[in-house]
């Protein structure tokens, strides 16, 4: 479906982006094709975007499982590092 109209967060529809994992983080994806800016040359330089996936939907990521990017628990015996775990 194409959207004729950009920026219009009250009526865009909502993305939902889950990854987690090592070395995995959300917010990672906010500088390297997403967000509203990118880093061309790997530096912490940072230019906007002029295809930002925010120019047509909110975005909304997720990091999973807790303990990876900024998530976090109140205990560490909470953070799961296996299949087995609940």
């Amino acid at each position: 479906m194409y959207v004729e109209s950009l920026d219009k967060p009250a009526t865009d529809p909502v993305l939902v982006y889950f990854n987690g994992g090592p070395g995995g983080a959300s917010i990672f994806l906010n500088f390297v094709g997403m967000g509203p800016y990118v880093t061309y040359d790997g530096s912490s330089n940072l230019s906007p975007w002029p295809f930002s996936w925010n120019r047509r939907a909110n975005l909304l990521f997720i990091d999973n499982p807790a303990g990876v990017g900024y998530s976090f628990v109140q205990r560490d015996f909470d953070i799961v590092s296996n299949d087995y775990q609940y």
